[in-house]
């Protein structure tokens, strides 16, 4: 279970500063919800924090902040 979730953790990792580094303030605080989750879950051991991270993105897309739109 550890090393899946710190492979998990760094693919979020890869993932976060994709997303922090494109000119979409959306995708920005997409990128810093993925990245923090990425810590909490990579700190503590647990996967719980890529599901919220995961709700948290479903819900910015229904609100509008997805940049593909």
């Amino acid at each position: 279970m550890s090393v899946l979730i710190t492979i998990l953790s760094c693919l979020g990792f890869l993932f976060a500063f994709g997303l922090v580094f494109h000119k979409h303030w959306g995708a920005k605080v997409a990128g810093f919800v993925v990245l923090i989750s990425s810590l909490y879950a990579y700190d503590k051991q647990t996967l719980m924090p890529f599901l919220i991270a995961f709700i948290i993105l479903l819900i910015m897309k229904k609100m509008g902040l997805d940049p593909g739109e």
